[in-house]
């Protein structure tokens, strides 16, 4: 899944650095970057530190896609990310413009799409800025892009606020979802995350994309119809 080099012993090639520019939409705060887009020739994607997770090695059966991009100058990766949360960067949308849409290989059945969390990029691991930072310098060889996603596991359950109970969660409305900003003590979430298993539990990196079944109006809709 991951880029590796070809033998330890054969000498690099030259490094060679070429120049592009691409736009990669980022929310947060709502601003949008024009990024430089360095891409260095020849050089081989940082090896796995002992230990590290890997998405073979990580526990509790997520499934992950890997998509490969052949990277050419000028063009646009069309890839949308939304990095309010540092330890979830996630897919808020794909250009159906850009190379990730039209020319990226994927496994079967396995399209990139809104919601899946971007986990690795050429192998190597970060937050969210450190993602982001690696895809505005390809560090890869012969100009291909490993993007590795992990996706995300819906689910749903019913909650029944009695007078004044309290949800016990912060919420931050985004275009399409509700953001969780901090769960507290005491409240509904909280109560419902104990009686539940840990892969069903509420984290802030949960995003809620419907209340009643309905996503109308967009997350600020949402938010006023859960406080």
């Amino acid at each position: 899944m991951f880029c590796r080099c070809c033998c330890e012993a054969e000498p690099r090639p030259q490094l060679e650095k070429v120049v592009a520019h691409q736009t990669l939409n980022v929310d947060n705060a709502g601003s949008t970057l024009e990024l430089p887009h360095v891409l260095k020739l020849g050089l081989s994607p940082v090896r796995e530190e002992p230990g590290q997770e890997t998405p073979q090695s990580r526990s509790g059966g997520w499934e992950y896609s890997t998509a490969r991009v052949h990277y050419t100058l000028g063009s646009q990766l069309g890839l949308m990310l939304d990095v309010s949360n540092p330890e979830c960067c996630l897919v808020k949308g794909i250009n159906p413009e850009g190379l990730l849409a039209k020319c990226a290989t994927y496994p079967p059945g396995k399209v990139i799409s809104q919601w899946m969390r971007l986990w690795a990029v050429n192998g190597m691991r970060g937050s969210s800025e450190d993602l982001v930072g690696k895809i505005e310098e390809i560090y890869c060889l012969d100009g291909l892009l490993d993007l590795t996603f992990e996706h995300p596991r819906g689910f749903s359950f019913d909650l029944a606020k009695h007078g004044n109970s309290d949800l016990g969660m912060e919420l931050k409305a985004h275009d399409t979802s509700v953001g969780i900003s901090s769960i507290t003590g005491g409240g509904i979430v909280a109560e419902y995350n104990a009686s539940v298993s840990e892969d069903r539990r509420i984290g802030l990196s949960s995003r809620i994309i419907a209340v009643d079944g309905s996503s109308a109006g967009g997350g600020k809709r949402m938010r006023e119809s859960l406080c």
